[in-house]
């Protein structure tokens, strides 16, 4: 078995985000000449990537989110169901989305 590690490898399909990987790929060659990737600590490979992406000022696109989901291990619904942040007075900060009534209804 021949092992060596790479300089440079893409390691997108593997994590979900677009990542390349330098000096840690580690490619195994068998005897049959079947080549195998390895990524060692895909884990916090992945979370990086995860917390890296979520920091850029760039518009995150539906397969980014989709692939956020998977490394936070959220379901796919999870957005939708936000969870009620209480304040010191006791009474829930509310959504910035507005409803239609909300629109209408004058200052006060």
């Amino acid at each position: 078995m021949v092992t060596r590690i790479l300089g440079h490898y893409d390691a997108t399909p593997h994590i979900g985000l677009n990542v390349i990987v330098c000096n840690s790929a580690i490619e195994r060659t068998d005897e049959t000449g079947e080549q195998t990737i390895e990524l060692p600590k895909q884990r916090e490979l992945r979370a990086t990537a995860a917390v890296l992406r979520c920091l850029m000022p760039e518009q995150l696109q539906a397969a980014e989110i989709e692939a956020l989901r998977k490394i936070l291990a959220l379901p796919a619904d999870s957005e939708a169901k936000r969870p009620v942040i209480p304040t010191e007075g006791g009474h829930p900060i509310r959504s910035k989305a507005a409803t239609d009534s909300d629109r209408r209804r004058p200052p006060c």
